[in-house]
């Protein structure tokens, strides 16, 4: 789980804005796609595994969070079917980012993410669709969970 410093940096850094069509990627216990359900017009929060989902959905239910809604899916491949997104918001660190998030944003959508910049060191970005370009710009220092599925391949090194 995130510090409530870093996860409230990232959220601040994506600028989620009342209308937006927020996807969280790897969503977990769903506890950043409710703080984002209060800022959003609708969440989909992505998550791998049914009983983890089921345990989301629950979740929001019980805590009567009615623009949020989980779905079981492959996080690297995000959401095609749904998508353009206003914000992509990850819950975890990448050291690699999988083209099919970029390739899901709306034109001027948000993708709020915290890259590998060192072994448990890593960095809020946030990019930003404008036509067929994606830009960065780096916000902050942070040390969540990492994503393992996303490291760099191995390369072969004399």
């Amino acid at each position: 789980l995130w510090t409530p410093r870093d996860t409230g940096k990232l959220v601040k850094l994506a600028g989620i804005k009342p209308t937006d069509i927020v996807l969280v990627v790897g969503a977990g216990s769903g506890y950043e796609a409710a703080l984002i359900s209060r800022l959003a017009e609708t969440v989909i929060a992505l998550e791998e595994g049914e009983a983890r989902v089921d345990a989301m959905s629950e979740r929001f239910t019980a805590l009567g969070i009615d623009q949020a809604v989980a779905v079981e899916g492959d996080i690297a491949k995000g959401l095609p079917d749904q998508a353009p997104f206003d914000v992509i918001y990850v819950c975890g660190m990448v050291e690699t980012l999988p083209e099919a998030w970029t390739e899901q944003l709306a034109e001027g959508g948000r993708l709020a993410v915290v890259m590998q910049v060192e072994e448990n060191l890593g960095r809020g970005k946030l990019y930003t669709r404008a036509g067929d370009t994606v830009s960065a710009r780096e916000g902050f220092d942070a040390f969540p969970p990492k994503f393992s599925a996303f490291d760099r391949k191995k390369a072969f090194v004399f």
